[in-house]
């Protein structure tokens, strides 16, 4: 399976415009601050994510994902690359084409993201249970694997429970 390039860089978003580009020149070699435009993609909870556009052909968008800070206490972010690189060759998702210190960037794909309302839609709920039936499909690598979910859990509220991360006052 395809792995992503990978840099040592650690990308912040105050500093993400001047940054980037020597970053994604092996991807997008001619793409700078004067052909190029960037949207912040909102709605995510731990990351910060963007959308980094060609003023003239959107069909090499790419998006960068910046890792929110100390989600590595709770993510384990190489299991994470394994699996966007497995799901990647099922082509249930977009390869990662680029690692960075703190986060990934991939090939955008335009779309929406589904609602209620488009979930509960008689036209799109047999393609959402098409894709699900491939995401379940696809075969497990490790047969001894131990399951992952419980775990991460506990870990997770555990950091919570911690009173170094409850807000002061609290």
């Amino acid at each position: 399976m395809a792995r992503p390039l990978i840099s040592s860089t650690v990308i912040s978003v105050s500093s993400l415009l001047t940054d980037i580009f020597p970053l994604i020149a092996p991807l997008r070699l001619n793409w700078s601050s004067s052909n190029t435009h960037l949207q912040q993609f909102t709605g995510g909870i731990n990351n910060t994510t963007f959308g980094l556009f060609n003023n003239v052909d959107r069909s090499e968008a790419l998006v960068i994902k910046i890792f929110g800070s100390k989600t590595e206490e709770f993510i384990d972010r190489d299991a994470e690359l394994d699996t966007l690189c497995i799901l990647s060759h099922y082509q249930l998702a977009q390869p990662v084409l680029l690692q960075f210190a703190n986060g990934i960037i991939y090939k955008f794909i335009a779309g929406e993201i589904c609602t209620r309302d488009n979930i509960r839609d008689i036209k799109i709920a047999p393609l959402i249970a098409c894709q699900m039936a491939k995401l379940h499909s696809v075969p497990i690598r490790d047969k001894n694997q131990k399951p992952c979910l419980v775990p991460l859990m506990r870990k997770f509220l555990t950091l919570i429970n911690n009173d170094n991360n409850r807000p002061a006052g609290k």
